[in-house]
């Protein structure tokens, strides 16, 4: 065909443009199929592309190409964030959730898994317990949820969330609340008698802060600030506060409950009993008259006792024994006129 077209009447104009149909021709079907166009005249090897589409242009080298895609980070949580919060009723937690590569139009939201409740979505908060509340600045990474005045049905699992591109992202928190309690030593029941002091001692246990007051009841009445001179409160604070209530010269009312609490704390109670008398009776003194060596004392002391009884006895009666030998005639039993009294009565 292309012979036909190149015969002697052709005419010269039509020549040329055969001519450059040809040319493009020959270069159309020598062209790379990832790479540059080669030279017409001269073929040069292909780019292999293993049968996949190709990623480059026909008329460009993949040498001439720059990338200009560029890559996204996408919100990831801080590994170094403390995932297991403990904190002490009444007082405030802040769980801190921290957020790389965070940028606008990525929410982030706080969730209690018990209900998977929504608590706080970016700054806002949707719930009706105002003890939760949202703390983020502007331009910061850090997303903290606060709960104020804790209780212990605040304990639980809490999640971070934050959402991405590719979906939503996750971190968990776990919430510990602590219960301090009180705890009054010896028994639940203390036996005295009047006139003498009673000492009670009370520990507050599982307190992380050492509380600020302590107080002692007496049948839910408050004592601590009573102006009686025989009541006194000594309170040590510590890791394990310590605190003891005397109260000297106890009288009958003294009896009853008395309670030792602190602020969200546990109370302890202890059932007192004052009976008259002058002698303590204590639980303790009851332990020790039980005790083997009290046990061996009391022979003893029968023993005494009943060596006292006689020795009081030969006393009295050695008393009246020389009371009788004295030289009155008529009251010695062997004296004369008694032997002639009686052989008057019985002659021979």
């Amino acid at each position: 065909m292309l012979y036909k077209m190149m015969r002697r009447d052709t005419p010269p104009i039509k020549m040329l443009w055969i001519g450059h149909v040809f040319n493009i021709f020959l270069m159309l079907s020598n062209c790379d199929r990832v790479g540059t166009v080669s030279d017409p005249w001269r073929r040069r090897p292909q780019y292999q592309d293993f049968g996949l589409p190709s990623l480059f242009p026909p008329t460009l080298s993949p040498h001439q190409i720059s990338t200009t895609e560029t890559v996204v980070e996408e919100p990831i949580f801080d590994s170094s964030l403390v995932t297991n919060m403990t904190a002490q009723l009444g007082q405030t937690a802040h769980l801190h959730c921290k957020i790389l590569n965070i940028k606008k139009g990525h929410p982030v939201s706080w969730i209690r898994r018990r209900d998977m409740h929504i608590l706080t979505v970016d700054q806002a908060v949707f719930t009706k317990d105002a003890r939760f509340l949202m703390h983020h600045l502007p331009e910061s990474s850090q997303w903290t949820l606060m709960i104020k005045y804790l209780q212990k049905r605040d304990e639980g699992t809490y999640v971070c969330q934050v959402s991405t591109q590719t979906g939503v992202k996750s971190h968990y928190f776990n919430l510990l609340v602590t219960v301090p309690t009180a705890f009054i030593l010896g028994s639940d029941e203390y036996h005295t008698q009047a006139g003498n002091a009673i000492s009670l001692v009370c520990i507050i246990e599982n307190s992380m802060d050492p509380p600020q007051y302590v107080f002692w009841y007496h049948n839910d009445q408050l004592i601590n600030y009573d102006r009686v001179s025989r009541i006194s409160i000594k309170t040590d604070p510590g890791p394990k506060t310590h605190t003891r209530l005397i109260i000297n010269d106890v009288i009958k009312e003294d009896s009853g409950n008395y309670t030792c609490t602190a602020p969200n704390t546990k109370p302890s109670t202890i059932d007192v009993y004052v009976s008259p008398g002058d002698k303590t009776l204590s639980l303790s003194d009851h332990s020790h008259a039980s005790s083997p060596h009290h046990a061996l004392q009391s022979p003893h002391l029968l023993l005494v006792q009943w060596a006292s009884i006689w020795i009081a006895i030969f006393l009295v009666g050695g008393s009246s024994f020389l009371h009788s030998s004295s030289p009155n005639p008529d009251h010695h039993p062997l004296s004369t006129r008694s032997l002639s009294q009686s052989s008057t009565l019985n002659p021979r």
